[in-house]
């Protein structure tokens, strides 16, 4: 969904992102524009987004209430990275080649390598 907005609507600010991927479970959206109540974004890192969305948009991002992982893909290594909220608090789980990613908010896991099946030979 490249035209997807996700709205992070706070007493102090009120601010809209396009995330690469985003999954919700919102039965009833509040528009056809944009989503309030995802449960997993996925951003894909690149040189000049990186820096964004470890620190701009993570933050914006752990500020969404529904918000169960978010989840950054590098794109020039075997290298994946989950924030998953526990509680009121957030944990990172790192992932490198020949691992198996779980993502609990979509009750799924997948090989590592499946992700990077097509571009494995360009990033090595």
């Amino acid at each position: 969904m490249s035209d997807m907005k996700v709205q992070i609507q706070t007493a102090e600010s009120h601010r809209f992102y396009y995330p690469d991927v985003m999954v919700s479970c919102d039965a009833n959206p509040v528009s056809e524009y944009y989503e309030t109540n995802p449960i997993l974004i996925i951003e894909v890192l690149s040189t000049s987004t990186e820096a964004k969305d470890h620190l701009e948009k993570l933050t914006s991002y752990m500020e969404i209430s529904s918000l169960q992982e978010y989840m950054l893909v590098s794109q020039d290594k075997i290298a994946i990275d989950i924030y998953h909220r526990k509680d009121q608090s957030w944990i990172l789980t790192s992932y490198e080649a020949n691992e198996t990613i779980n993502l609990t908010s979509v009750n799924y896991q997948l090989p590592i390598t499946h992700i990077y099946e097509d571009v494995i030979g360009q990033i090595l």
